[in-house]
């Protein structure tokens, strides 16, 4: 059943998900819903001389993923995504394996979420968009996110 607004008009979400790489070298980057995540390095981004055809024979396809809420690095080719209709936050790693870190059914629509100052835990909003009056939630894991 769609989420309609107050006023009677099916909501629209018009959102994607960028995220630079820990060591800088690449933009990954994926659409709201998926289905998949890709990337580009950023020395390509910044060369004034390529043009958009260029850049998008560049692109690299690094995984199928389910819709997301959010992207995060972790370091130079680990993930972090909130999974937003599987109650998860995923852990993508360097060799493109995509594994639950946490999952719990009350993890409703896990959304942006960012790293304690000592990169030893991981917050994020429990949402619940699509859910009406639903209390704001944050939740915190252990994951360690040191170089």
């Amino acid at each position: 059943k769609p989420y309609k607004s107050a006023h009677g008009k099916v909501a629209t979400l018009h959102l994607s998900h960028l995220e630079i790489s820990g060591d800088g070298r690449w933009l990954y980057f994926c659409p709201l819903f998926g289905p998949k995540l890709q990337r580009l390095p950023m020395a390509s981004l910044r060369d004034p001389d390529k043009d958009s055809a260029a850049l998008a024979d560049e692109i690299e396809f690094i995984c199928n993923i389910p819709p997301v809420a959010g992207i995060h690095a972790v370091d130079e080719e680990s993930i972090l995504l909130c999974a937003a209709t599987d109650g998860a936050i995923l852990h993508l790693d360097a060799q493109r394996r995509l594994t639950p870190v946490v999952t719990d059914e009350r993890i409703c629509f896990p959304n942006e979420g960012g790293f304690s100052p000592d990169r030893r835990s991981f917050y994020f909003p429990n949402s619940g968009a699509h859910l009406i009056g639903r209390p704001f939630e944050v939740y915190r894991f252990r994951f360690d996110a040191r170089p």
